[in-house]
């Protein structure tokens, strides 16, 4: 369950590419807009927005707390920035939330794909397409993975893909792998549940299970509201990287992470 009417709101766990946002937003559809603040991706590095409380402080814990409190509404929230998530856990934010929110971690089982997703996004996002989805049918899509199959990603272009200190593969995958381990600390150390993408990712009937309590139809509805999946005509996505990325992949066992 992702809704508990009895807590004050519900907090998301995540790493990138993950289907974070696709999860607050039916979410935030299947409890109502009107019941529910969504206070959608958490970012500590943005300052004062229409969705965010300027604090006057850098502290990402008294930010968050800030944040929290500033409505009397169900609280929807995604927290993905990994630096923040290690700063909640080493000064102890999730024992001050744990019993007012309802808190669940998001993971992707597909370690490889996640992986790869962004770089490959980027690539789809310079051809002009995926602001229009209209435009996704068979022949484009084709033609985008003719082209890929054609000029692959490489290490440099992968590299490029992400915004780190170290842009190396290695570098990347030392950073992505951290990332979901501590994920899978604090779910341990805190009993919070684990929810699959893949679980939801072509079956929306799954988000049954998540709001029991909700109406199906309603439910059904508000998930496919949110499935817009750019349709790749491989879900491998490796086809699309060149051998020395495949091989830093095999190098760290990502596929075992």
């Amino acid at each position: 369950m992702i809704y508990n009417p009895n807590k004050k709101g519900t907090i998301i766990l995540s790493h990138y590419r993950s289907g974070g946002t696709r999860l607050l937003n039916t979410t935030w559809l299947c409890i109502g807009e009107k019941n529910t603040s969504n206070f959608s991706e958490w970012n500590h590095s943005l300052s004062n927005t229409e969705k965010e409380v300027d604090t006057g402080t850098t502290n990402p814990s008294e930010h968050l707390y800030s944040l929290l409190k500033s409505t009397d509404k169900y609280s929807l929230i995604l927290i993905n920035y990994p630096v923040d998530i290690v700063n909640f856990y080493q000064n102890k934010v999730f024992d001050k939330l744990k019993d007012d929110y309802e808190v669940v971690v998001l993971e992707r089982k597909d370690k490889v794909n996640c992986f790869l997703s962004l770089p490959l996004w980027e690539m789809f996002i310079k051809t002009g397409l995926f602001k229009n989805p209209k435009k996704w049918t068979k022949e484009n899509m084709m033609k985008f993975h003719k082209d890929m199959i054609n000029y692959k990603i490489g290490v440099d272009g992968l590299s490029l893909g992400y915004t780190t200190e170290t842009p190396h593969i290695n570098g990347l995958l030392k950073s992505f792998i951290s990332d979901i381990l501590m994920l899978r600390t604090i779910s341990n150390e805190y009993n919070f549940p684990i929810i699959y993408y893949e679980d939801f990712e072509n079956n929306e009937e799954y988000f049954f299970k998540l709001f029991p309590n909700i109406d199906k139809e309603h439910v059904l509805n508000a998930s496919k509201i949110n499935n817009r999946k750019i349709p790749y005509v491989t879900n491998d996505y490796t086809e699309y990287y060149d051998e020395q990325v495949i091989k830093h992949l095999e190098g760290w066992k990502l596929n075992e992470l």
